[in-house]
């Protein structure tokens, strides 16, 4: 499977504390429409921590049914408990899940030996692929790249998404790692990331403009004018959807944009600030997505 281009790490939809079912088909169908290379549920953005393992199952189950194959399907599915994260793996395997996205361990704070057995071992029993996810300013630990070189020539592990926003251990990791893809986890070093090898992102972003991430990724060998053009326009988006934690800013302009009915968030996260809320507006109208 070719994991490349703007994978976009799609928000879970409540309402009244509910999984709310219609939006979140109604945002994937938006992506089938608007040339998403992938599609990633139950991930950060997605906020899988306050998931039951029974909305787990069926946002995995809908988005599968709703994609049919056409994109990659990717679900998070890290925990810090290995056991825990085989058996969630498997469960979204069962569902319909086409690749795994496995984060570090996040409290246990485990050290080089234990996140490479930790890896190893779910990768060993995983039906399906692997995607390695680095995110130190959530979990509290960051996968070195000598860890990373000692996992990317397992069989059942196809990728990386580098969400440490540092470009050098990028470009180490691509140094000791030749021909493991590699995809941006921050928006906001996206083509930098590209710049030097890698392959594309998983995105919070393209949660608002599908298209336009797809085309910054697909013409950057052909006309990188163009995609500079589309990175710049977006810049000062790619700060304010964390202007406080996300999902919450993204959810607040997909709300906006009609595309969810509320911008409702689950505890221990709050919805966006009214302060916070008009400066976003303020740019999502500036660069013309309300």
């Amino acid at each position: 499977m070719l994991i490349k281009g703007s994978i976009v790490a799609v928000v879970t939809p409540f309402l009244q504390g509910k999984l709310d079912n219609d939006s979140f088909l109604k945002l994937i169908n938006y992506h089938l429409e608007n040339e998403t290379d992938g599609i990633v549920v139950c991930g950060t953005t997605g906020e899988a921590a306050t998931l039951s393992d029974d909305e787990f199952c069926t946002v995995v189950k809908n988005a599968a049914d709703k994609i049919g194959g056409r994109i990659p399907l990717i679900v998070g599915t890290g925990m810090n408990d290995t056991e825990k994260t085989i058996v969630r793996t498997r469960l979204a395997a069962e569902y319909g899940a086409q690749t795994a996205l496995v984060v570090t361990p996040y409290y246990n704070k485990p050290g080089p030996e234990g996140l490479a057995r930790h890896f190893t071992k779910v990768a060993d029993s995983s039906p399906i692929p692997v995607i390695l996810y680095n995110v130190p300013g959530r979990t509290g630990i960051n996968m070195s790249p000598s860890v990373v070189s000692r996992l990317y020539e397992h069989k059942n592990i196809i990728a990386i998404k580098e969400a440490s926003g540092n470009v050098g251990q990028a470009a180490d990791i691509l140094k000791l790692c030749p021909g493991f893809p590699l995809l941006s986890g921050d928006d906001k070093i996206n083509l930098p990331l590209l710049a030097i090898g890698g392959q594309g992102a998983i995105s919070v972003v393209a949660n608002l403009v599908p298209k336009e991430f797809h085309k910054m990724f697909d013409c950057w060998s052909s006309n990188s004018s163009e995609s500079l053009d589309i990175y710049y326009k977006y810049l000062r988006l790619c700060d304010l959807l964390f202007i406080e934690t996300s999902p919450a800013p993204v959810k607040y302009a997909l709300m906006k944009m009609g595309l969810i009915k509320s911008h409702e968030v689950r505890l221990p996260l709050s919805e966006l600030s009214n302060e916070s809320a008009r400066i976003l507006e303020n740019e999502l109208e500036k660069v013309g997505i309300i």
